[in-house]
């Protein structure tokens, strides 16, 4: 369904922001998240704008605005391999 696949493609678009300095990235660098994060905050204010009213997905919008994403507690199991592989 388009619900479906607009879920998947939020989810990419997380995966690829953080994947620089993701657990499964084989050669992970920090210094390329920022860069990273501002294509993830350009897509959440075009394409995944419309997805901010969901409540699955909100906290994700706060994402490109956080320093040290990597150890904040509401994001950090986003970079376990785990999450990586789910």
């Amino acid at each position: 369904t388009d619900k479906a696949a607009q879920k998947m493609e939020f989810y990419l678009h997380i995966f690829f922001a953080i994947y620089p300095a993701h657990a499964s990235n084989p050669a992970p660098d920090r210094a390329l998240l920022k860069g990273s994060m501002q294509k993830f905050k350009h897509y959440l204010e075009t394409d995944g704008a419309a997805l901010a009213v969901t409540q699955e997905f909100l906290a994700y919008y706060a994402m490109p605005y956080v320093p040290e994403i990597t150890f904040h507690p509401s994001f950090k199991d986003l970079f376990s391999r785990e999450w990586g592989s789910a």
